[in-house]
């Protein structure tokens, strides 16, 4: 993942780590589920395209300077995004922003897509 939450979530993120994505309102996917990935690791941009020339190819330029999130375990719906189930809506965050969520609810979540869905991409952007 690169060039989202710049400021934020790559400032924190490890390994373990995992970081989600909800649409905002004006995604056409409003509280929904974009993407959920457990970060394998957090690397600056150049050390990225050393590590990973040919996967570096697809970034754009302008992200010089910031980190990016590496993952092998992610479920990416984009334009197929999926509503939370009811006993996880408390983690939607109404406004810009980003938090923390407890290791429980990331437990619930895991189950949640584990029982229902294989790890890659499902959707478009």
């Amino acid at each position: 993942m690169s060039g989202c939450k710049k400021n934020t979530v790559k400032k924190w993120a490890e390994r373990g780590s995992w970081v989600i994505g909800i649409g905002g309102v004006n995604t056409g996917k409003p509280n929904k589920l974009i993407y959920a990935m457990e970060v394998e690791e957090n690397l600056p941009y150049e050390e990225f395209k050393r590590k990973y020339p040919d996967e570096s190819r697809y970034l754009q330029p302008c992200i010089t300077g910031l980190n990016i999130l590496i993952s092998k375990k992610f479920y990416y719906f984009g334009s197929n995004a999926i509503d939370l189930p009811k006993n996880l809506k408390h983690i939607i965050i109404h406004g810009r922003g980003c938090k923390r969520i407890t290791d429980d609810d990331i437990n619930k979540l895991m189950k949640y897509l584990e029982g229902r869905y294989r790890c890659g991409k499902r959707g478009t952007e």
